[in-house]
């Protein structure tokens, strides 16, 4: 089993981001290792372990500029939302519309 890695508070998703990216080669290096061992899990089967689950949804990865990233997450929490649900909820809106033209 791979040893936990303390990740460090943030205070701007900007700062989170080069963190990640300065520590890039050590946690593929970890990844790698983690799925090598055995001990990588999927994102869902951690959800499963909260009680959650991705049941009816399909996961994606997209590209998004930092600053939508920000803008995103002031709006949700105005919205009282989490910031991947509202994500997911502007990205439907704008595909009904857009079928609908």
């Amino acid at each position: 089993m791979i040893e936990k890695v303390e990740v460090p508070d943030f205070a701007t998703e900007a700062e989170e981001a080069q963190w990640w990216f300065d520590h890039r080669d050590t946690h593929d290096d970890r990844l790698l290792a983690a799925i090598k061992d055995g001990s990588a899990r999927r994102v869902a089967d951690v959800l499963f372990d909260y009680g959650l689950t991705l049941e009816g949804l399909k996961e994606v990865a997209v590209p998004v500029r930092p600053e939508d990233v920000e803008l995103a997450r002031s709006q949700a929490e105005g919205a009282g939302m989490d910031y991947r649900e509202y994500m997911g909820k502007l990205l439907h809106e704008s595909l009904v519309k857009s079928d609908a033209a």
